[in-house]
C-alpha cells in the first residue's frame, strides 16, 4: 500500500468533513504511515471524527489516553471514549471497557463487569474479548 497517496487523499477527503476519511487520517498519523508519527496530529483528526459520531475515533481517542500517546496517560477520560463508542455499539470498545474493569483502570477492578463486557463484544466476534473471556475462565 502506498502510504503517502492514501494520506494525500484522506486528507483532502477530511478537509472537506468527511468523518471516515478523519479517522482514517487520524490512525495513519498515529501509526507513522505515510507521514511522520504525530499523537497529536492523530488526536486532532480522530477528535473531528468523534464530533461527527465516529465510534472507531471515539476508541481511538480511548487508546490514546490509556496509552498516554500525545496526551498524559488518563484512564478515567479513556474510559469515557470507549463508553461512547461503545454506546454506537463499536466491539472493539466493549472490549476495552472490559480491560478497564479487568485491571482496575478508570474504574474500581470488578471481574463480573469485565466479564460482562467481554461478552458484548465477543458475541459480535471481537476475537480479543473472547480471548480475554478464555484467560478468565481458564485462571491465566
Amino acid at each position: 500500500m502506498d502510504y503517502v497517496q492514501a494520506a494525500k487523499w484522506y486528507r483532502k477527503a477530511a478537509d472537506q468533513g468527511h468523518a471516515m476519511a478523519q479517522c482514517n487520517l487520524g490512525c495513519i498519523y498515529e501509526n507513522g504511515q505515510g507521514v511522520p508519527q504525530d499523537y497529536i496530529e492523530a488526536m486532532k483528526w480522530y477528535n473531528k471524527a468523534a464530533a461527527q459520531g465516529d465510534a472507531i475515533a471515539e476508541n481511538n481517542i480511548g487508546v490514546l489516553y490509556h496509552d498516554g500517546l500525545g496526551v498524559a496517560t488518563d484512564y478515567t477520560e479513556a474510559i469515557k471514549w470507549y463508553r461512547k463508542a461503545a454506546a454506537r455499539g463499536y466491539s472493539m470498545a466493549e472490549n476495552n471497557i472490559g480491560v478497564m474493569y479487568h485491571n482496575g483502570l478508570g474504574v474500581s477492578r470488578d471481574y463480573d463487569k469485565a466479564i460482562e463486557w467481554y461478552r458484548k463484544a465477543a458475541a459480535k466476534g471481537e476475537t480479543l474479548a473472547q480471548n480475554n473471556l478464555n484467560k478468565i475462565f481458564s485462571g491465566d
